[in-house]
């Protein structure tokens, strides 16, 4: 989902996804190239200079990547409750 995010939604997708159930989605995982989520993002629009459009979407970008990791550790403390680790 970061992926998708990364190289071709649009601001207004990104801050809906941010407010959605984001459980169980791994920031931290690199794909098949080596390349995280934010390094996709770095090289969706190669060469184009840092405009407000691009400079909104960091910003949007980096707010869902934050929700994806906050989830993510609230989920992996839920689940060390449970288990009782």
């Amino acid at each position: 989902m970061l992926y998708m995010a990364a190289y071709g939604t649009e601001a207004s997708l990104m801050r809906y996804l941010a407010t959605t159930d984001l459980a169980g989605i791994d920031s931290d995982l690199n794909d098949e190239d080596g390349c995280s989520p934010e390094d996709g993002f770095k090289i969706k629009k190669p060469g184009v200079s840092e405009n407000t459009e691009k400079q909104e979407l960091r910003g949007v970008f980096s707010v869902l990547v934050s929700a994806v990791r906050l989830a993510w550790r609230q989920t992996s403390c839920d689940e060390a409750d449970r288990t009782g680790s």
